[in-house]
């Protein structure tokens, strides 16, 4: 029996024949290094962007996630691309603008907001493109285009809230973006 101490560290009492022949290499921690790469399959979990695709696959198949009703319980689904493969979300999302460790906010974002979460379906955007592109947004005509109040507002140069409450108070739409 010999006493020994391992690389890492840690102490253990260890027979003669086992040290001769190989069998013992360490502690233990060596077998438990090496179980551990074996499950490790891309050490992203810790990332903002597997959290996305953790979210994104949560809200559209755990119906216990709050936010369940809004997308897997309208049928929203995500592709069978991206569902059965984070490498896969991570490769489009990089070619298709994802940021990180950036002072701008980079959401995933539905372009159609009824349609499902795939490539052809999602961009990476800043939040305020995101607020403006829900499904409970109201969107107003005139002249030609279409926006939601924030944007009109926007455009006519006035704060969003003073639109919102011309608009709420009952005046028409066309008056509420004219008024001076």
């Amino acid at each position: 029996m010999w006493n020994c101490v391992c690389d890492c560290g840690n102490k253990r009492v260890v027979y003669g024949d086992n040290l001769k022949k190989g069998v013992t290499q360490s502690c233990g921690c060596y077998q438990k290094e090496l179980q551990s790469a074996k499950q490790k399959t891309h050490g992203e979990t810790e990332t903002k962007l597997y959290a996305v695709w953790c979210s994104m696959k949560a809200r559209c198949f755990r119906d216990t996630t709050t936010h369940y009703k809004y997308y897997g319980g309208r049928g929203i689904t995500v592709c069978n691309e991206w569902v059965s493969s984070y490498e896969a979300f991570r490769e489009w999302a990089y070619e298709n603008g994802y940021y990180e460790n950036d002072n701008r906010e980079c959401t995933l974002d539905r372009i159609d907001v009824n349609g499902d979460y795939c490539p052809s379906n999602c961009r990476w955007v800043a939040d305020v493109a995101q607020a403006n592109n829900r499904r409970s947004n109201r969107i107003y005509a005139y002249n030609g285009e279409e926006h939601n109040v924030t944007e009109w507002a926007h455009i006519i140069g006035i704060d969003p809230k003073t639109l919102f409450s011309r608009i709420y108070s009952g005046m028409d739409f066309e008056k509420a973006i004219n008024k001076k």
